[in-house]
């Protein structure tokens, strides 16, 4: 079973989602990144299940976590080993 590693950015990325979220809501925040970090242990079992990120490599793919009205991406790399998730982004933030 492939490792799954988190990159320091995405790991930056899971701080400063829950540090937005926070301001608005203490138990949300939480919430949302147990159920990001649970969300993507689905991606050592099966690293293929996401969906391939247009214009890359197809080893690079994003993986939907939903939470409330929305939800967060998850973009990862999968090499035939290790899968290392890349960064998380809101859904509806710009730039992913």
């Amino acid at each position: 079973m492939p490792r799954l590693i988190w990159s320091p950015l995405a790991l930056r990325d899971i701080a400063r989602l829950h540090a937005f979220l926070k301001a608005k809501n203490r138990e949300a925040a939480s919430r949302a990144v147990r159920e990001i970090r649970e969300s993507v242990k689905i991606l050592a079992a099966h690293p293929e299940i996401g969906r391939p990120v247009d214009d890359m490599e197809p080893e690079f793919r994003d993986w939907l976590i939903e939470f409330g009205g929305s939800g967060y991406v998850a973009r990862y790399h999968y090499d035939g080993r290790d899968v290392v998730v890349l960064a998380v982004r809101h859904t509806k933030e710009a730039g992913f």
